[in-house]
């Protein structure tokens, strides 16, 4: 694996240089710059990410604790949580906890390890005392979890806002009595008067 030094030889420029070009600093001639661009290329170079979130104290990882992947809303969830990232420049560390707490325990413990810039979670701990700890921004989705910031979704407005037909359905309770065994469910505020 090719290193800086190997891209400054190739170029025969200093590692501050193309340190310089990587990071976008100082005065370089256009000319060095596109020379540290193909000796890079040429030698299948990559800047370590880790190393470069030591120096500027910002890994831009995020990481998302989810408790199953292949749940519908915790798989969309995922989904506009990376886009975001990726409009932002971040990149994220997906985690299934498969609804344990251990392993909730664990992930966010591995998230802590690897620098995060922040971390999001579903969490299913009966006990979140660890996250209060954090040393980085944490937010909690679809619960509350105290002195934690979080994100939740209004199920009453949103049953209202979509309007007839959509969420909880009108059934007459001598229809549901006719169906034992039948889950049934009908939000109170959403019948009408009868």
């Amino acid at each position: 694996m090719a290193t800086l030094k190997d891209v400054a030889a190739k170029v025969g420029v200093s590692v501050t240089t193309v340190s310089r070009v990587l990071n976008n600093r100082g005065a370089i001639s256009e000319k060095t710059r596109e020379k540290v661009f193909q000796a890079m290329k040429e030698l299948d170079y990559f800047p370590n990410e880790m190393a470069r979130s030591l120096s500027n104290r910002n890994s831009y990882l995020l990481g998302l604790i989810v408790p199953y992947i292949y749940h519908p809303f915790f798989s969309l969830l995922t989904d506009a949580v990376e886009l975001a990232c990726r409009r932002e420049g971040y990149k994220l560390l997906l985690c299934a906890s498969g609804n344990s707490a251990q392993r909730e325990k664990e992930h966010f413990s591995m998230l802590r390890a690897n620098n995060v810039a922040g971390v999001l979670v579903c969490s299913r701990l009966e006990d979140a005392t660890d996250y209060l700890k954090a040393d980085f921004p944490l937010v909690s989705i679809e619960r509350t979890i105290a002195d934690i910031p979080s994100v939740s979704c209004d199920n009453y407005k949103g049953r209202h806002a979509g309007g007839p037909g959509i969420g909880c359905q009108r059934v007459p309770p001598r229809a549901a009595a006719r169906q034992p065994g039948k889950k049934v469910y009908a939000g109170l505020s959403a019948l009408p008067r009868l």
